[in-house]
């Protein structure tokens, strides 16, 4: 057989060839040979068109079996991979659409005014200045979470405080009730001094003041949202700075802002302003005290800047001590069950106890809590003691796993924003 390198060549040129040969030559033998030799080739010739034909064939179903997407065990068409140029061209036309794609714009700040009311606006600053005792920090505007300002105390109004308490001890049983209505009138600014005058040695002072601290804190609790802790006065004297890196305590040196909003420039001073929200920031590992007077009966409630949704996993340890002044004992976390007429909903007297948002079922945190929120909302802690006089405080550190969505988008906020706090020099 002739070697499949000549059977294009021998298709071509073995018909002429062997009509040459035979017409050519004179003897019959050599006719005879040249004969067969023309019938080898032309048999040659047919049989490599065929395998050609077969091989062409094979070829075609190869390239169409390629162009099928292919499917998968499951029946489900797998794409066909993609080229290099197409995979290069597909990646800068995404990257186009990301630059061209408008980013989106993050709401105003939004300024809680002492009266309830609200007003969005761009404060017209760069950064903040805080001045602290170790120094003072200037905090760059794009790192603000939340400024919260500490009621400044009227001089004229304390005054006025004081001579009310001061009238609690009068031997005028009408003087007395007229200072104790005074007091109720003057409400949550009157709370510090009437705290001191609970360790007066006058017992009318120390028994009229206990009722007037009790009746502020609950009229306070049912007139104010406890989950809404942007409209509470911060107690003490210092302001309270929220940055996406840390808490600072200080005085913020700014005492009147410059806000620009699309309704028009407005002026406001700090002395109108309980806090200001600079943007939505949810801490997902926080330490904080919870200090003895947050009583969970009297729902003077603790509320920490913790914020759930139902079934967010959720670790609570707590530690320090409870004084019970009427028994002379002290407790941990756990509180105590050998004191019978103090309890609160079934839970150890002076125990820890935690709920989610104003309307949640309170549950023991005690020294540890492991398990799921309840419900969606602020996490909020007090004591549950009923009566008595308690001092002291639990240190409770709360951590909290965010949902997938929460967590994507933490990782998100924390990518693009950089804390660049500097301390002046």
């Amino acid at each position: 057989m002739i070697s499949n390198h000549f059977e294009p060549f021998t298709r071509l040129v073995a018909p002429t060839l062997a009509i040459l040969v035979v017409t050519a030559t004179p003897a019959a033998a050599d006719r005879d040979m040249l004969a067969w030799l023309t019938v080898a080739m032309l048999a040659d010739a047919e049989e490599g068109g065929e395998k050609q034909k077969q091989e062409e064939k094979k070829n075609k179903e190869e390239k169409k079996q390629e162009d099928t997407p292919k499917k998968d065990p499951a029946g489900e068409e797998k794409e066909k991979p993609a080229k290099p140029e197409e995979d290069s061209k597909k990646d800068k036309e995404k990257e186009k659409e990301a630059v061209e794609a408008p980013k989106k714009k993050k709401p105003p700040p939004v300024f809680h005014l002492h009266d309830g009311s609200r007003i969005s606006g761009d404060p017209l600053l760069e950064t903040l200045s805080v001045d602290t005792a170790y120094g003072s920090l200037t905090i760059p505007k794009e790192d603000l979470v939340r400024v919260r300002f500490a009621e400044e105390e009227d001089p004229e109004l304390q005054s006025r405080v004081a001579a009310a308490i001061e009238n609690l001890k009068s031997e005028e049983f009408e003087t007395r009730e007229q200072a104790t209505l005074a007091l109720q009138g003057f409400g949550a600014p009157a709370l510090k001094k009437l705290r001191k005058a609970l360790k007066s040695d006058d017992e009318e002072v120390k028994t009229r003041a206990k009722k007037l601290v009790e009746f502020i804190e609950e009229e306070a609790s049912l007139t104010q949202n406890p989950e809404d802790e942007h409209s509470m006065p911060l107690s003490g004297s210092d302001d309270e700075v929220v940055t996406v890196k840390f808490v600072i305590r200080g005085k913020v040196a700014e005492r009147d802002f410059s806000v620009t909003s699309k309704y028009g420039d407005f002026q406001l001073h700090r002395k109108d302003i309980t806090t200001i929200v600079f943007q939505e920031f949810t801490p997902t590992e926080l330490e904080f005290q919870v200090p003895a007077n947050h009583s969970a009966p009297s729902n003077n409630w603790f509320v920490s800047k913790i914020t759930l949704k139902k079934d967010n996993p959720l670790e609570l340890t707590a530690r320090g001590q409870i004084h019970l002044h009427n028994y002379g004992w002290t407790v941990g976390p756990a509180g105590t069950t050998n004191v019978g007429q103090n309890h609160f909903q079934n839970f150890p007297a002076a125990a820890l106890v935690a709920r989610i948002g104003p309307k949640g079922k309170p549950f023991l945190v005690g020294a540890n809590f492991k398990g799921k929120a309840n419900a969606t909302g602020r996490l909020m802690l007090a004591i549950a003691y009923r009566g008595g006089s308690l001092s002291g405080s639990f240190t409770v550190k709360a951590s909290v796993k965010p949902d997938d969505d929460d967590e994507e988008q933490s990782g998100k906020d924390k990518a693009d924003t950089k804390s660049s706090a500097k301390a002046k020099n």
